[in-house]
């Protein structure tokens, strides 16, 4: 029988670092934490005596915590995703959630939520807890996704995985369950939640440092968006053909999960819009309530609508050039041939004609509005170093120096975990809006808080 000879001190020196690495994770989560809770209620606070006032206690704290995930995401090199991050996170502070809050309270809310259209409101007092519980948890998941689900569609849509696209939707567990026992309370609440939002941007970036050697596993640099491959390291020789492997033998459930994530954000488009219709109708007190809960809804609904147009748009017209420059299978191979030779895309692909199969570069007086595009073959791909410098450098010391398995089993556990939690929601939501079908949600302040 071989025996197997293992290396104790590199063992202990991987998992010695691994502590060392999660630890540091942990500690840029509990700052991303921090800033969370300076805005609900650290920042030190003026009376609303003079307009800028109203800036100080209202503005400037919303702005740091986008600013500070604007900061956090510069680890993936996209400033696109950067100013995203700044501006849906910064807004997305604006709507209110305060009537779902108090998860297991059993109280009127006296103000109305943009979500009441389709949950239904508590308008009376006697209602059990378990109708509240259900109706404050799909609240909840439903304003996290608000919160997350534009700028994460964006980054999915550009490679840097779908963990803060549905990662959203934790923010109802994370409320319900710092609100139990004797330490629970709003600062716990707004400590978590603000860090698993830090953890949702550097888990994403993590798992595709260690699986692709670069923040996104698609080649940005192509129209199409090139999916990469494994970077050519030791993990070609252990993780890399387990992934792979998993990635052949689980093509539907990838495709089940793309359907997922589409039908997903055309689910909350619908729900944004209609919240934001809504809420235009609501009559209360506190009209300084109501328009910071309009303006957040209404950005994040025209962000993720012109998000989804914009890459339903650049879909569409991939798959017309693809079906200009390929043949028709059921065609003759004379028609095929004819095809070839005579026919060309009218459509501009920046400073590239079409033609046929082949692709002609002309340089013409407009092309210089244009950036260049690489349309390489998926040898010349695959054969290209990826990145350079820190992030191949942060991917070997990744394999070689810690357990990148630890960290990728994180990354899995919180995409699980939301994706189970966004049914739950679904489930509580269809509930509320058939059992709350009759409940006052044009709210007129008849019903005060307690």
């Amino acid at each position: 029988m071989r025996r197997i000879n293992i290396n104790w001190k590199k063992i202990f020196i991987k998992s010695f670092l691994s502590s060392i690495s999660l630890a540091l994770i942990v500690g840029l989560c509990a700052f991303g934490g921090y800033l969370n809770r300076l805005r609900g209620g650290l920042w030190p606070h003026r009376p609303d005596d003079k307009p800028e006032d109203y800036w100080f206690n209202h503005i400037l704290p919303r702005f740091v915590v986008g600013a500070g995930a604007s900061f956090i995401s510069i680890i993936y090199l996209d400033y696109r995703v950067s100013i995203a991050l700044l501006f849906q996170i910064w807004f997305g502070c604006y709507s209110g959630w305060g009537c779902w809050f108090f998860i297991e309270s059993t109280h009127p809310c006296g103000r109305a939520s943009e979500f009441d259209w389709l949950l239904g409101r508590q308008d009376v007092e006697n209602w059990t807890l378990s109708r509240r519980v259900v109706l404050d948890y799909a609240g909840m998941g439903v304003r996290g996704l608000q919160w997350t689900a534009p700028a994460g569609y964006f980054m999915w849509q550009r490679g840097f995985g779908s963990l803060f696209l549905v990662g959203g939707s934790l923010m109802a567990p994370v409320y319900f369950l710092t609100q139990q026992g004797p330490i629970g309370g709003t600062e716990i609440s707004e400590w978590t939640w603000g860090g698993f939002l830090w953890a949702f941007i550097i888990f994403g970036y993590i798992r595709n440092v260690s699986l692709f050697g670069t923040p996104s596993k698609y080649q940005l640099s192509t129209v199409e968006f090139r999916r990469r491959d494994i970077h050519r390291t030791a993990l070609d020789f252990t993780f890399g053909r387990f992934y792979r492997t998993c990635r052949r033998e689980f093509k539907t459930i990838r495709r089940i999960y793309k359907v997922f994530n589409t039908t997903l954000v055309y689910s909350l488009c619908l729900i944004f819009t209609a919240s934001t219709m809504f809420y235009g109708l609501i009559v209360q007190e506190d009209m300084r309530n109501k328009g910071q809960t309009l303006f957040g809804i209404l950005t994040s609904s025209i962000f993720l609508l012109a998000v989804v147009v914009h890459y339903e748009s650049k879909d569409y017209y991939i798959r017309k050039i693809h079906a200009k420059i390929t043949p028709s299978r059921s065609r003759s191979s004379t028609d095929s041939s004819s095809v070839s030779e005579n026919s060309g895309v009218s459509i501009r692909t920046r400073n590239f004609k079409e033609s046929g199969t082949s692709m002609i570069r002309r340089i013409d007086p407009t092309a210089q509005m244009y950036d260049t595009v690489s349309f390489a073959s998926e040898e010349e791909l695959m054969a290209e170093p990826v990145q350079s410098g820190f992030i191949v450098s942060l991917h070997n010391f990744l394999w070689q120096w810690t357990f990148p398995g630890v960290f990728l089993v994180f990354e899995a556990f919180l995409r699980f975990a939301s994706i189970v939690n966004i049914v739950l929601i679904l489930g509580f939501t269809l509930f509320s809006f058939v059992k709350n079908i009759h409940t006052d949600r044009l709210l007129i302040s008849g019903c005060p808080a307690k």
